[in-house]
């Protein structure tokens, strides 16, 4: 069961990841082929794609922060950095600034991904470990008290 919900909230994690990228308007008028947005005449604050970013993060940085397996959360480091690549490279324009300042910020979202899922391990393995101190000791304990039963 718990697997299935890791699963599941990775799933809608991913889900929730596309939806913030796709409620820019740029972005959401070029994939679902609405009205064009005028780049020229539109304010700087659609030119750019910092909150739509900072929300992905956050929800990124929350998954991550929780205790599901570091295995379910490969879909969500993989997914991300693809669905951003996939909706903001093929974008015209000026979004963004030039495809190589596109690509930078592809990269950069890689780089986080994978600091991220590196923090992951490290939590997942210290909590491994710590278990497992936790049992050998347990076992030691439980031998010195059969020793004494017996002796």
């Amino acid at each position: 069961i718990c697997r299935a919900n890791d699963t599941v909230l990775v799933t809608l994690m991913t889900l929730l990841v596309a939806l913030a990228l796709l409620l820019h308007p740029i972005r959401r008028s070029f994939i679902f082929g609405g009205e064009a947005v005028d780049l020229t005449e539109t304010s700087s604050d659609t030119l750019t794609d910092t909150v739509n970013m900072l929300g992905c993060n956050l929800i990124v940085a929350s998954a991550h922060s929780s205790p599901i397996r570091v295995v379910r959360l490969l879909w969500l480091d993989i997914a991300y950095p693809l669905i951003y690549a996939a909706t903001t490279l093929p974008l015209p324009g000026d979004f963004e600034g030039t495809m190589m300042r596109r690509s930078s910020l592809v990269v950069a979202v890689m780089f986080f991904q994978s600091i991220m899922l590196q923090i992951a391990v490290n939590r997942e393995t210290l909590q491994r470990l710590t278990h497992l101190q936790q049992a050998i000791l347990h076992n030691r304990l439980l031998r010195e008290r059969v020793l004494r039963v017996t002796a």
